[in-house]
Parts: structure tokens; sequence; C-alpha cells
């Protein structure tokens, strides 16, 4: 169902109806709005970049919440539709930090990899995996921030980050291995170890 085709079914855009119409038609408008709600509301408290690795696992879980609440008999809404999807936002942000905050607790990267979880698990490692490597870029240089994040992140190349920084590629590829190190022996000392690290860095050139 389009814009116009709403409209002339009476459901206006932005209202329940339209909301719910929508989602039970997979409405790609409807979608988008959901996405772009999730995207204000929710990107916001985690990094840009942790936010990419989780966002799709996020509106999906949003999406399914939505649906699931709206087809219960006898809802209603009170109060404006955007202020409603919000605080579902809010809480499904307070959910995933609630989850991450036990897998930040229990599962070692070396772990990871060897344990089934499910698609919103592994989702939840990559939030905990983010955090913590947020929490190690602070700790070191922010040249070393700029390097590390416009190679993993960017994904430039030695080439590219040479000419930002105005030095030599071999040079870059030195001081990479340098902030790595530091990177990888602050995660170990928050009980994550370097596996991730080298994972990644197996990639550079």
């Amino acid at each position: 169902m389009n814009r116009n085709e709403a409209q002339a079914g009476g459901e206006r855009p932005g209202t329940i109806e339209w909301l719910a119409n929508g989602l039970e038609q997979g409405d790609r408008e409807v979608q988008d709005w959901i996405r772009e709600r999730a995207h204000k509301r929710g990107a916001p408290r985690f990094t840009g970049w942790s936010w990419r690795w989780i966002e799709e696992d996020f509106v999906s879980d949003l999406t399914l919440q939505l649906t699931v609440t709206l087809r219960r008999p006898g809802f209603r809404l009170r109060g404006p539709l955007t202020a409603y999807v919000d605080v579902a936002i809010s809480n499904l942000c307070k959910n995933y930090f609630r989850r991450l905050a036990g897998h930040r607790r229990q599962d070692p990267v070396e772990t990871i990899d060897q344990v089934p979880r499910s698609r919103s698990d592994a989702s939840l490692d990559r939030v905990a995996l983010a955090l913590d490597l947020r929490r190690g870029l602070l700790s070191i240089s922010p040249e070393g921030r700029e390097l590390i994040l416009g190679k993993y992140v960017d994904g430039l190349s030695l080439k590219e980050l040479a000419a930002r920084l105005r030095i030599e590629p071999k040079t870059v590829n030195s001081r990479l291995h340098t902030y790595r190190t530091q990177l990888r022996r602050f995660l170990s000392r928050i009980g994550r170890g370097g596996r991730a690290i080298d994972k990644t860095a197996a990639g550079d050139s």
C-alpha cells in the first residue's frame, strides 16, 4: 500500500492504522519510517560504528515488537504515534544494554565462536565488543584513533591514510601495529583478549 492508497483508504500516514496495516502488508514506506525513527532515537545511544553493526538487528527487533503489540486484542494507542514508537525504541535500547551487561561479564572473545547463538545474541556480542573497543580507543592517542578508525571502519588503504596524515605508507603500517598492540593490551586488561584485533589486522594491505 503506497501513500495515496493509505490516504484513499482513510489511513493517514502517521496514524496507528497506517502503521498496523503497513506492517501487516510489508509496506516499504512504513518500513522506512520505522528505520528512520530507530536511527533518530536509537542510534545516538550507541557509537556510530557500533550502530552500523547492529542496525539491521535492532530495526528487525523493533518491527517485530510493534507488529506483535499492535495485533493484541483491545490494544489502544494513548497519545501520538511517534511518542509511542519512541518509548518502544527506548525500552528496546534498555533491553539491549541490560542483556549486553551479561554478555560482557560472561562471554570472553575466545569462546564466542564456540557457542551456538541466535541472531539476537550475535548482535549483542557485536555491541559488547563495540563498547569495549570504544573504551580502548579512548585509551590511545588521537592519531591512533584516527588510524584505526580510518583503516578498519572507513576502509581506507595504507596509501590513503598516509596521504591524509602526510607520512609514508610504511610509517602508517608501523604505527598501526603499535596502536593495535596498545589496544590489544587494553582489551586484555578488561578480559577481552586481542583475538578480534588480530583477525581484523590479518587483512592489512
